[in-house]
C-alpha cells in the first residue's frame, strides 16, 4: 500500500486464491509461502491455519488458542477478538475487549500462552452472555506490534472514558501508559520513524511522536 501511494500506481504483484478457508475473520502474511488465516468454526470456535498459497491443495491443520469453555460460538462473537502477529510469525497478540485483558498466544507451543489483566472484568462467563447488551468492550481498533513491543488502544471506563495507550512487551510485561487527549477510533505505527498516527472519529489524523519508546526497548 505504501509502495502504491509513493508511485501514484497500484503497486501489488501477487494476489492469493484459496477455497480452503472459509469466511477469514483476518489474514495475517508472513511471507509468499506463508498466510497465517483466522477465522472461526461455528462449533469449535475461533482458530488459526497457516496456509500456503503456492500449494492450495494442501490440508490444512486448524490451531483452536482456546479450550472449550472458551470456544462456543457466542462467547467468541461477544468477545470481539482483533490480533496482531508478531513479525517472526511464532506468536499473537489478541484483545479480548469485554474481559479486560490481552491474550499472549503461542502458535509453536500453547503451555507459553499467557493474559495480561488490565483491571476490572465480568466475573462469569454466564454473566457475559445474559449481559452483554449492557457491556463495553475496554478495548477498541486492532492492536499494533512489532518484534518487541504490542500497542493497544484503550477506552477506561472508570476514568471518564479516558483513552489511553497501553504498551506491553511480548512477555507480558507493562511497560507504559500513554494518555492522549483526541478521541480516536484507530490507529497506526511507523515504526522506522517512530511515529503513531491516530484517526478520530471525525477522521482527523494526529501524530504523536513515540520513538522514544520504541528505541527504549531495542
Amino acid at each position: 500500500m505504501h509502495k502504491s501511494i509513493d508511485e501514484g500506481v497500484f503497486a501489488v504483484k501477487k494476489n492469493f486464491d484459496y477455497e480452503k478457508v472459509v469466511d477469514p475473520l483476518q489474514i495475517f502474511y508472513c511471507n509468499d509461502s506463508l498466510l497465517l488465516v483466522k477465522n472461526l468454526d461455528y462449533e469449535k470456535g475461533v482458530q488459526y491455519a497457516k496456509f500456503n498459497p503456492l500449494r492450495p491443495n494442501q490440508e490444512v491443520s486448524p490451531i483452536f488458542m482456546y479450550n472449550t469453555v472458551l470456544s462456543q460460538q457466542d462467547l467468541n462473537v461477544m468477545m470481539s477478538l482483533a490480533d496482531c502477529l508478531k513479525p517472526d510469525g511464532k506468536m499473537i497478540a489478541s484483545l479480548t475487549g469485554v474481559l479486560n485483558q490481552i491474550d499472549i498466544l503461542s502458535l509453536e507451543d500453547s503451555t507459553e500462552n499467557i493474559s495480561v489483566k488490565m483491571g476490572a472484568s465480568p466475573s462469569t462467563i454466564e454473566y457475559i452472555r445474559e449481559n452483554r447488551d449492557k457491556l463495553y468492550d475496554y478495548y477498541i481498533s486492532l492492536p499494533r506490534c512489532n518484534d518487541t513491543l504490542i500497542f493497544a488502544l484503550y477506552r477506561n471506563k472508570e476514568k471518564n472514558d479516558r483513552l489511553e495507550f497501553h504498551v506491553i512487551s511480548w512477555t507480558g510485561k507493562a511497560l507504559f501508559r500513554l494518555f492522549v487527549r483526541e478521541d480516536l477510533r484507530d490507529f497506526n505505527i511507523d515504526w522506522l520513524q517512530g511515529k503513531l498516527y491516530g484517526i478520530t472519529k471525525s477522521d482527523i489524523v494526529y501524530v504523536y511522536d513515540v520513538n522514544n519508546i520504541i528505541n527504549s526497548t531495542v
